[in-house]
């Protein structure tokens, strides 16, 4: 099959609000995490999250337009900005986004108003807030695609399925050109107060402290909102319009454990499978972990890891840095990825003190390498598993 490769790429995380600031950050490992007060329970009201700060895609066009379709609209215009696509250009433009939250933090503003039967002062905007699908079609509106508008809200490996099925679609020319991604908008008190009840947030009040990927110190995630976005084309197409990739998924892969919606496959079985399958017989020059503070995700990680590889396959992850997008970060890690095969270096993990993983060979520092290739995990609520290989722009 022809080679699907990515033509443009745009961002939108805490810290970061365009690629070359995702790349200074990656580098200069500085966490933008802040201390949200009076976000959660009464034992633990104040929880480090990871907003983005000012004021996003203001204008009249973006005044009904939920918070996380103004974060998808804002990494998708970057996105075929850089990929220097054309307003003219008559391909099949087709967009897949991946969101699980999706309007939650709007439509739990506007549950008062429902509750009070306010019904002249609810707004028309809670139409769309409760629609899943209103994120493809802010973008697909402002991008005037032409062909599939879609939403996959399936967890957190929802923007790296939503790149898988880009894949296929333009691999079975289905689509001429996809842009994909993911985008959530996650700070809210419904959130914070399900997974207080399932333990699984940090609750540690030290901006260093929370979070720790790969680490029993702290054994809760913090919460982030955030934005990816890619653009897949057929080489041929990209190269005949004149267009530089900037890399190539050379494999995808996913299962699901098939246990519970609250549970995960503990002994890494099922992850590991989907290691070995995207790498089949290539070696990654690093595995880009969903490995993000929560103790179950971060074992399976390390489990898969010794099962797959040697001691000698570095491992990281950016968590510790941004904070967990959801289903956002599958699509970031491969933005990074990206960026990692473009400087030449593998990022390093933040805020980890490896207690409990000491075995595992986790980038601490970071490492000034040729990344050829990067292999991509992604795990989902209730036990989806996803894997992408990226490569640069020519064969292994």
């Amino acid at each position: 099959m022809e080679n699907i490769v990515v033509t443009g790429m745009g961002v939108q995380v805490p810290g970061a609000r365009h690629i070359s600031a995702f790349k200074d950050l990656l580098w200069q490992k500085e966490r933008p995490l802040q201390l949200v007060k009076n976000i959660g329970t009464k034992k633990n009201p104040h929880l480090v999250m990871g907003v983005i700060d000012g004021p996003i895609l203001e204008g009249q066009q973006f005044k009904r337009h939920s918070r996380v379709s103004k974060l998808a609209v804002a990494a998708a215009s970057e996105a075929v900005k850089i990929a220097g696509l054309k307003k003219d250009d008559q391909r099949r433009l087709s967009v897949i986004f991946g969101t699980s939250v999706a309007g939650l933090t709007e439509l739990e503003q506007l549950s008062t108003l429902a509750a009070s039967h306010d019904f002249r002062n609810y707004p028309i905007s809670g139409v769309s807030d409760g629609n899943i699908g209103s994120v493809s079609l802010a973008v697909g509106t402002y991008l005037q695609a032409n062909h599939l508008q879609l939403v996959l809200g399936n967890t957190c490996t929802a923007s790296t399925d939503a790149i898988a099925l880009g894949k296929q679609l333009l691999e079975q020319n289905l689509t001429d050109v996809c842009v994909v991604g993911g985008a959530e908008a996650p700070i809210n008190r419904t959130l914070v107060y399900a997974f207080s009840k399932m333990k699984a947030l940090s609750t540690e009040q030290d901006i260093k402290l929370a979070g720790m990927p790969f680490s029993r110190s702290d054994k809760g995630f913090v919460i982030s909102e955030g934005a990816g976005a890619l653009v897949l084309e057929r080489e041929s197409d990209a190269r005949h319009r004149g267009a530089a990739p900037l890399g190539r998924i050379q494999e995808s892969y996913s299962n699901h454990d098939n246990l519970s919606i609250l549970e995960s496959d503990k002994t890494g079985e099922k992850m590991s499978i989907v290691l070995e399958n995207i790498c089949r017989e290539y070696k990654p020059d690093y595995i880009s972990s969903q490995a993000l503070g929560l103790m179950e995700n971060d074992i399976i990680e390390a489990i898969a890891h010794k099962h797959c590889f040697s001691a000698d396959t570095p491992i990281t992850t950016i968590k510790g840095l941004i904070g967990h997008t959801f289903a956002a970060s599958g699509v970031i890690q491969a933005i990074a990825a990206i960026i990692s095969m473009q400087e030449e270096f593998i990022p390093a993990t933040v805020g980890t003190d490896m207690n409990g993983f000491e075995h595992v060979p986790v980038v601490l520092e970071n490492w000034k390498k040729l990344v050829q290739s990067v292999a991509i995990t992604s795990h989902g609520f209730g036990g989806s598993n996803t894997g992408l290989l990226l490569t640069r722009e020519y064969e292994l």
